[in-house]
């Protein structure tokens, strides 16, 4: 029977123990396991119980095991009884991966320094063939971590789909797989494709810099608006301040003299109404001004996006010459092994299947020619409309957000202050009220 050591507490006692806060407790701060002399066949989440020193699994009918390396701080293991392959010593369990244990005791006998220096010269071959793999899968997992770094990238920068161009042109062409087999017709692609990928490299170092002005536009933007507003909220806490200790003091003079709270209130609340005013201008302030931000960031990142744009237009023309050329030089080459093919004693019969029946008809040819051209224009068109469209909406959206939340802040500033004036206006009502309620 497999076994989830997450849920093997909340099994036993469901009504005590909830399953998250099993789960929680197993992986914090179980040191010591003991599930021996059971049917298990199969353990799964060792991996989390990062603090367990004692593991017994003796006497089951376990067949494997994984991840008996993440548990560091392990010090007794029993797994006597298994159906552990090839458990003939300690060291056999570097098979699993479990080479960094640094046991004590290994099936209730110690483990001797002796005994693990035998194991692994005799073991020492698979140990590095076992090394080499880890190491490799290193690699692997680095190289693919770099790659999802890079695409993340070039998708932030608005290039996603750049670098593939080459390869999705060839892969959407439907007449490629035909072309490919007579000799010679595709020859002129190896140089196109050079040229390809010189021109795209240039292309995304230019987009790649005008992402980074794009970014560093933005964050001094929020800098120069975060500190304004840093300075309008010094302002406004210099008045409230001013305004709170006058209500304190009114505050002194009811408690001393309750008689006199009527005569008490009317300095905090003339002083409360213009403290409305004065809150009210310091925000309308900070409207103006900020709208002048917004605009001014506005106007430079959307310069930005057009300069992209234009980036972007002058980039695709150059790739559509470079098709043009393409399938000029490869008509021209067509057209040279269609005579070729077609005079007598030729050797078209040699040919595969596909370069003969390509070769046969003139008028085929042609339309195949123009049906790989096609494709290619068509690919290339695809993702300008993508790559630009996606540019002028971000930067069309970006602006748009800074806008709401330029509105949104606006809005609740506003609340904040007449919620405020009228709270404290009541309350300073009440305080006069006292009087009153006194006398009666």
């Amino acid at each position: 029977m497999p076994v989830s050591l997450e849920r093997l507490i909340a099994e036993v006692e469901p009504n005590v123990i909830t399953e998250a806060l099993t789960r929680d407790c197993i992986q914090t701060n179980l040191t010591w396991l003991d599930l021996s002399f059971n049917k298990i066949t199969k353990i799964q989440g060792l991996d989390h119980l990062t603090k367990l020193v004692d593991l017994s699994l003796f006497n089951n009918q376990i067949t494997e095991l994984e991840n008996l390396d993440k548990l560091v701080n392990l010090n007794v293991l029993s797994l006597g009884n298994n159906a552990l392959k090839r458990l003939d010593n300690m060291m056999y369990l570097r098979q699993f991966g479990q080479l960094r244990l640094d046991l004590t005791y290994l099936d209730y006998r110690r483990v001797a320094g002796a005994d693990v220096q035998a194991a692994m010269e005799q073991h020492q071959d698979e140990m590095n063939e076992l090394q080499e793999r880890e190491e490799q899968a290193a690699l692997e997992a680095k190289a693919a971590q770099e790659k999802l770094a890079h695409n993340a990238l070039m998708k932030e920068a608005n290039l996603d789909g750049v670098e593939s161009l080459v390869e999705d042109m060839i892969k959407e062409d439907p007449e490629w797989p035909r072309f490919i087999t007579v000799p010679g017709l595709t020859d002129a692609w190896n140089d196109v494709r050079d040229k390809f990928n010189v021109a795209t490299e240039d292309f995304k170092a230019i987009i790649l810099e005008q992402h980074s002005r794009k970014k560093n536009e933005y964050a001094e933007w929020k800098s120069v608006v975060t500190t304004f507003l840093a300075e309008k909220d010094t302002a406004a806490k210099v008045h409230l301040t001013e305004y709170e200790k006058m209500k304190k003091k009114a505050v002194r003079a009811i408690q001393a003299s309750p008689g006199d709270a009527d005569t008490q209130v009317l300095g905090p609340k003339v002083r409360l109404m213009a403290l409305k005013d004065e809150l009210l201008d310091l925000e309308q302030e900070a409207v103006e001004v900020l709208g002048e931000l917004l605009q001014e960031f506005d106007r430079s990142y959307s310069e930005i996006a057009e300069s992209n744009k234009t980036h972007f237009n002058t980039y695709f023309t150059q790739i559509r010459d470079l098709q043009n050329n393409f399938f000029a030089a490869m008509t021209q080459a067509a057209m040279g092994m269609y005579e070729k093919y077609n005079q007598e004693n030729s050797d078209l019969e040699s040919l595969p299947e596909d370069a003969r029946i390509l070769l046969s008809d003139k008028d085929a040819l042609i339309n195949s020619l123009q049906a790989s051209h096609d494709a290619h224009t068509s690919r290339i068109d695809m993702l300008e409309d993508r790559l630009v469209s996606t540019e002028l909406r971000s930067a069309n959206d970006l602006n748009n957000q800074n806008a709401l939340w330029s509105a949104k802040r606006n809005r609740d500033r506003i609340s904040e202050i007449i919620n405020y004036i009228e709270r404290n206006m009541l309350e300073l009502d009440e305080l006069a009220g006292e009087e009153d309620n006194g006398e009666g």
